[in-house]
């Protein structure tokens, strides 16, 4: 399968820092294990001129947001 840059994207959900973070309660060591791989597909993506878009807007209670699909799609789109 051939990627066409023009109509791909990478998306990256929900990668929290919480699982990094050793002072946060939902920290996990082994979460480190993934992020070269994921630092790796991003710099390719961008390399090849694929858009990279994280989603995910925290993980406290305050960061908690009612879903509104023309915000997510614009804050996807640049729209």
């Amino acid at each position: 399968m051939k990627l066409n840059p023009e109509k791909s994207a990478l998306l990256v959900i929900d990668m929290q820092e919480g699982f990094l973070n050793p002072e946060s309660p939902t920290y996990i060591p082994m979460a480190w294990d993934t992020v070269p791989a994921c630092a790796a597909v991003q710099r390719k993506a961008r390399e090849l001129g694929i858009p990279v878009k994280f989603i995910g807007v925290g993980e406290k209670i305050d960061d908690m947001q009612e879903f509104d699909a023309e915000d997510f799609v614009s804050a996807l789109f640049g729209e």
